[in-house]
């Protein structure tokens, strides 16, 4: 078999609270590269490199619970509300579902809307409980990953979703 790099020479680094943006044309390695570092990719692969924070003075190796990924696919079930469903990731991954609920009403999840059915929002409104089921609801990583986040959102979303990321780089 013939090793195709798909990856080469990464080198990055983000400060706590800092939000920072990978750019480039498409096909470059972005998902490649997001998924790496979100230990997402096939562990058969052979990879090489590391991943690691500094703490204090130290290099620690990252684990894979260290990240959240929000892919650049929703992931929904038609069948839930938009309440139902964020619930339910909450419950599975263990988080509070009231801080969740919180994040949803402030990327504009709330009223009607929680009530619909997932098969009936409209695109950005898919990708808004996306956001919230996919990586908000981690509260225990130290990385938020998005793949392609903004994709389906209008400006004022897209403006909500960035003052929400800010806020949780804060906390």
């Amino acid at each position: 078999k013939t090793k195709k790099v798909l990856v080469d020479r990464v080198s990055l680094e983000a400060k706590p609270g800092s939000i920072t943006a990978i750019l480039g044309l498409s096909g470059s390695g972005k998902t490649c590269l997001i998924r790496g570092l979100a230990s997402c990719l096939d562990f058969a692969a052979v990879t090489t490199g590391k991943v690691t924070f500094k703490v204090g003075h130290e290099m620690l190796p990252a684990k894979q619970t260290d990240f959240a990924l929000v892919s650049q696919h929703d992931c929904i079930s038609g069948f839930m509300s938009v309440e139902e469903h964020i619930r339910y990731a909450a419950a599975l991954a263990g988080t509070d579902a009231t801080r969740v609920l919180k994040l949803a009403h402030a990327l504009g999840l709330e009223g009607h809307l929680m009530h619909l059915r997932c098969q009936h929002l409209s695109g950005g409104e898919a990708r808004r409980v996306s956001l919230c089921v996919d990586g908000l609801v981690r509260s225990d990583a130290r990385v938020l990953l998005g793949d392609e986040i903004t994709t389906g959102l209008s400006a004022t979303d897209v403006l909500k979703l960035a003052v929400t990321i800010r806020h949780l780089a804060d906390i």
